[in-house]
């Protein structure tokens, strides 16, 4: 068996370290696409979202979905603008799917100070609260007793702007049917 001497394995270690690193920092120094950009591309691969799990199959989308957190300013502002249309706002919901729930419930807080101002409408304020068939789990039903969760639903049911729908679906998961109904279902295989 050879053995080497101390000085030859410093500089293989040392040369190890120097690729790592160097790979490391051209990793980092990578640009993120701008998410607007990845959206479009979404939209574009997808075209359809009734079956919104094919969303996995697209690498621009897995980029929002696995580091959502980072593009957070660019959904917002998809979201308030009317410049995107309903698919592009449906991909960036799916996209924060992944996030904890207390980052969750901040982005529910945020769009229901949208929805107060008009600035989206029931259709995606109802996905936002329960983003099905996406996802069996949903946070919002599985919470339902949660008191931050109650608190949105019973904002949602006194708001004069809600529609007498999302009225109806606020009550439904603050009441605790939707968790029912839903549990019905995943025993089903759904």
């Amino acid at each position: 068996m050879k053995i080497y001497d101390s000085s030859f394995l410093a500089l293989l270690v040392t040369l190890f370290l120097s690729m790592f690193n160097q790979i490391k920092k051209n990793n980092d120094s990578v640009e993120k696409q701008p998410c607007d950009t990845l959206v479009y591309r979404v939209e574009s691969f997808v075209t359809d979202l009734t079956n919104p799990r094919e969303l996995f199959l697209s690498k621009d989308f897995l980029e929002i979905y696995n580091y959502a957190p980072q593009y957070e300013e660019c959904i917002k502002d998809v979201l308030e603008s009317k410049q995107y249309s309903f698919v592009q706002k449906q991909i960036c919901v799916y996209s924060l799917q992944k996030v904890s729930n207390a980052q969750y419930m901040e982005f529910v807080n945020y769009c229901l100070k949208l929805y107060k101002e008009g600035l989206i409408d029931d259709k995606l304020f109802s996905l936002v609260l329960t983003p099905a068939p996406f996802d069996t789990k949903n946070r919002i039903i599985d919470n339902y007793s949660d008191k931050n969760i109650q608190a949105v639903l019973k904002s949602i049911i006194d708001l004069p702007v809600s529609s007498t729908p999302m009225k109806r679906k606020a009550e439904s998961i603050l009441s605790g049917k939707a968790f029912h109904d839903l549990e019905k279902m995943r025993k089903k295989g759904f």
